[in-house]
Parts: C-alpha cells; sequence; structure tokens
C-alpha cells in the first residue's frame, strides 16, 4: 500500500503539480483537486461524522446507562458483584489442549482453511461466561503488520461428563506472508461495556 501511494505521488500528482500553462497555473492539478473533492466529500464530511459517532457511540452509550442505573441500580450493583468475584473464579479455568488443522509443518496454506479446536476446564466459571477467540494477523518484527482478526470460537454442543468445554472456529487466510496467532480466552458477562473490561486474559 505504501509503495502504490508513493508511486502514485511521484508519478502523477506531483508532475501535475509542476505541470504548468502559460498562465503558470496547474490546471490538471486543480481539476484532479476538484475531482477529489467532489467525490470524497460526501462521504468524509462532518454530517457523516456525527451520525456514525450517534448511533455507534451516542445512543448505545445511552440505552447501556439505562439499562445499568434502571430497577434502583439493580443491574449496575449485579455486574459490580460479578466484577468483584471473576477473577478469583477466573484463575481456575484451564486451557488443556489447542488442536489446529491445516498447517503444513510451518506453513499456512492461503485459501484453505484453518480448523482451530481447543478444550477448557471451566473451573469455576459458567459456560455462558467464558469468552473465546482466535487472534490472528500478518506479522511485522515484534507485533502485527496491521490489525488482526479477532474470531469467536463457538462452543460445540454441551459440556461433557467431567465438565470439558469444546470450542471451535475454522479461519482462511487470504495474503501471503508470516503470521503470528494465539487463542485469548475471557470471562463474559452481557453487560460489560468492552471485552476487555476486566483486564483478565489467558492466552494460549
Amino acid at each position: 500500500d505504501a509503495q502504490s501511494l508513493f508511486a502514485l505521488l511521484e508519478n502523477s500528482v506531483v508532475p501535475l503539480f509542476y505541470e504548468r500553462e502559460v498562465s503558470g497555473v496547474p490546471e490538471r492539478w486543480i481539476a484532479m483537486i476538484k475531482r477529489s473533492m467532489q467525490t470524497l466529500i460526501p462521504r468524509f464530511n462532518t454530517e457523516r461524522m456525527l451520525v456514525e459517532y450517534y448511533h455507534n457511540l451516542y445512543l448505545p452509550t445511552a440505552r447501556r446507562e439505562h439499562e445499568l442505573y434502571g430497577e434502583a441500580f439493580r443491574m449496575a450493583r449485579e455486574l459490580a458483584d460479578w466484577k468483584r468475584k471473576i477473577p478469583m473464579r477466573f484463575s481456575s479455568l484451564r486451557l488443556l489442549d489447542l488442536s489446529i488443522e491445516g498447517i503444513r509443518g510451518d506453513t499456512i496454506l492461503v485459501e484453505r482453511p484453518l480448523e482451530v479446536s481447543i478444550r477448557i476446564d471451566p473451573g469455576k466459571l459458567e459456560p455462558k461466561e467464558i469468552f473465546a477467540e482466535l487472534v490472528i494477523g500478518r506479522k511485522d518484527g515484534g507485533g502485527f503488520a496491521e490489525p488482526p482478526d479477532y474470531v469467536p470460537l463457538k462452543q460445540e454442543g454441551k459440556e461433557s461428563k467431567d465438565g470439558i468445554l469444546t470450542f471451535s472456529v475454522s479461519y482462511t487466510v487470504r495474503k501471503n506472508g508470516t503470521y503470528a496467532y494465539g487463542i485469548r480466552v475471557l470471562p463474559f458477562h452481557p453487560h460489560l461495556a468492552a471485552k476487555q473490561e476486566t483486564g483478565l486474559v489467558y492466552w494460549g
């Protein structure tokens, strides 16, 4: 993307700026700028931004506030009590094993699905309090080259007789490159503002 952007600037945009007729005005460059404004302004403008803020941030926040503070703060008290007890309960969880099919040696095949499966001993947690997801993305040095994908795992059926839970997901890599991936397990409550609000995570 960076190389494409620099090539566009060097070969198209900058030469147009210095291409000046008798008047000394870069007319083709100005025409390009006007065309950009015509196509971009309807999408990138303050009105659209405010509408998105309203629907994606302000309205959900107001609704959550009403839910938390309704019925004499019942839900807020329940959530606070859950958050107070969850660290000790979450520490009893164990990730027993992790299975990934579709990797040959250290190679992930593009356009071939990875079948990811984990088995969890929930300890003192209820199955509904467990959220597991695959975190995967192209690697660049010590971190991700771009924001990774966060792919939720789904629980398979009911827990076994010994209480063990199985979660799985299928994921397909679309681009070549070096990848980093892992499984993370977090405590879940339907009224958390964000899935990482508790600060607790179990990596595998």
